[in-house]
């Protein structure tokens, strides 16, 4: 599960391209008082137009020669509004400030190759399906965090073209990349998602735009292949919940199953449903529209003790077996959090009872979990 989101690093690798071809000599500035000339006459911009073109027009065609560029999500959204209420057993699986709900008669328990992704992020890994699915929710981050990026990287850019050593070219280069930033900002990540999945960059012949759309083709083009997601040439659509806006992705048919990035007025979540290692059943796109429409902030200051109290309910009314991986699986996301996490552990080690295989496992784990090992 390659993370999608380091777009900070990408972003900048982009600027690099971008400005790769500008000449880097070094200069000697121009003294102040003509630095402080008039400013060139409109008519005048057409030569720096010109020279931003030539410094861009390459890695443009290069970026629209991916297909997965011009790749447009369904034109209509995806409304999601049900989940499952008191007449379906459930559990609300928390990941950090978040939780999705699963009906109890999917869930086989905690998957247990994600001790270590515990461990190093000290949040609950996937949770574990019978039909060998799993669902994973997390990859959690400002709401804003991609557009703020995306802005650093088009200031870094536009820094650059405008550093070429031409003092009057400069100036002008500065002035269009200018009014190029005014127009190029972005409210939060959904509008930004909106722009790139709405949008297929259908540009017949890239040396024809001005530099503006030049600009802001060749940016949003390349964060948009970026950050798609594998599945994204099996389908995309905007997606809405009773509480999250959002994209998802993929139609279930590749290794990479379904993705969905949602937000709400605070944060972006990412949700995934991983298929099994070796082809099995399908998952069931009832089931995968209930889970997204349950995604939301929960909002509680102890949500240990929410899975805790959660966990004890299993255990009284599930069958033994069944009762006990599900207990499992929310007793660890109880060890996310700091309240209650003494008790959580006491529960998990009674779950393995001395002479079980796994209890010196579950101890060692346990104790490292708590001590941040």
């Amino acid at each position: 599960m390659a993370r999608l989101h380091n777009t900070l690093v990408c972003l900048l690798a982009l600027t690099a391209l971008l400005c790769s071809c500008i000449g880097r000599r070094e200069f000697v500035l121009e003294p102040v008082e003509q630095e402080a000339a008039i400013e060139p006459a409109e008519a005048d911009t057409a030569p720096a137009e010109k020279w931003i073109l030539s410094r861009v027009s390459e890695r443009l065609k290069e970026v629209l020669g991916e297909r997965v560029v011009h790749i447009k999500a369904d034109r209509a959204a995806h409304f999601y509004r049900e989940t499952w209420g008191k007449e379906t057993p459930h559990v609300d699986v928390f990941f950090s400030d978040y939780a999705l709900r699963i009906p109890l008669q999917e869930i086989a328990g905690y998957p247990w190759d994600s001790v270590v992704e515990q461990f190093e992020t000290g949040q609950l890994g996937p949770v574990l399906l019978k039909n060998g699915w799993q669902v994973w929710l997390g990859y959690i981050e400002r709401k804003d965090a991609i557009s703020h990026d995306l802005g650093l990287s088009v200031r870094d850019a536009c820094s650059r073209l405008s550093s070429s050593g031409d003092a009057n070219r400069d100036r002008v280069v500065q002035r269009l990349c200018d009014d190029f930033r005014k127009g190029f900002v972005f409210a939060d990540d959904v509008e930004l998602f909106r722009r790139l999945w709405h949008s297929p960059f259908a540009v017949e012949n890239p040396t024809q735009l001005n530099v503006n759309e030049a600009l802001a083709t060749l940016f949003l083009a390349d964060l948009k292949r970026l950050i798609a997601p594998p599945t994204a040439g099996e389908h995309v659509a905007e997606v809405w919940t009773p509480s999250m806006r959002g994209f998802e992705f993929g139609d279930g048919t590749s290794e990479h199953g379904f993705s969905a990035e949602l937000f709400d007025q605070r944060n972006h979540v990412t949700v995934l449903f991983l298929p099994p290692a070796m082809p099995g059943e399908p998952l069931d796109e009832v089931f995968r529209q209930k889970v997204l429409a349950s995604v939301r902030r929960h909002g509680l200051w102890a949500p240990g003790l929410e899975m805790i109290r959660q966990s004890e309910s299993v255990l009284q009314s599930q069958d033994p077996d069944d009762g006990k991986e599900i207990a499992t699986l929310l007793l660890f996301s109880a060890l996310q959090f700091p309240d209650h996490k003494a008790r959580a552990a006491s529960m998990l080690v009674k779950l393995f009872p001395p002479g079980a295989p796994e209890r010196d496992d579950i101890i060692a784990i346990v104790n490292a979990i708590i001590r941040g090992e």
